[in-house]
């Protein structure tokens, strides 16, 4: 039995473009148009939420900082999440302590570096993976006074503090105690 191949066909000449018989209906029409206005008005409320947030952080977002506080004497405030790792030179704190009385101690740290103490010892700071960033596990001590005294630890994020407008110092993370 013969093989028999394929026969080839004809090319045909170029195809008429499409046409549409009848208009679209009305209801087909305005559905377009609802829809196509309904679109427009979504990215139009989405730049309302977005654009100012943008806008507000100007390129520098500041990190976001978690701390648990263990411990009364001393207090100590482990990092438990930090959004993104900056440096620690980036950071400053201060441990602020006020008393029944009105008497006040505030405690200011320009630059963490770690392993290092303030204000006569009764303020470290422990850099608990040696890597040089705010991370996990990292740790401030905070020896109490004698007496009955409330703490605000405050972590500043410096970058973000350069160009601030008030109500700024923006404080990266309070952690108030007693």
């Amino acid at each position: 039995m013969p093989i028999r191949l394929p026969r080839l066909r004809k090319a045909r000449g170029p195809e008429a473009p499409f046409r549409r018989r009848t208009p679209p209906t009305r209801q087909a029409t305005r559905l377009m148009q609802v829809s196509l206005g309904a679109g427009l008005a979504l990215l139009v409320v989405l730049g309302a939420l977005f654009v100012p947030k943008w806008l507000q952080y100007e390129g520098v977002q500041p990190p976001s900082l978690t701390l648990a506080l263990t411990g009364r004497d001393p207090f100590v405030g482990t990092v438990v999440r930090v959004s993104r790792d900056y440096p620690l030179a980036d950071y400053r704190a201060e441990v602020v302590a006020e008393n029944a009385t009105g008497d006040f101690v505030n405690v200011s740290i320009p630059q963490l570096v770690a392993p290092f103490s303030w204000g006569g010892g009764n303020v470290s700071f422990s850099d608990a993976d040696g890597d040089g960033l705010l991370s996990t596990g990292d740790a401030f001590t905070i020896r109490p006074h004698a007496g009955s005294w409330r703490y605000r630890l405050l972590i500043f994020y410096i970058p973000r503090e350069a160009d601030a407008r008030p109500p700024c110092p923006c404080a990266a993370f309070v952690l108030p105690f007693e």
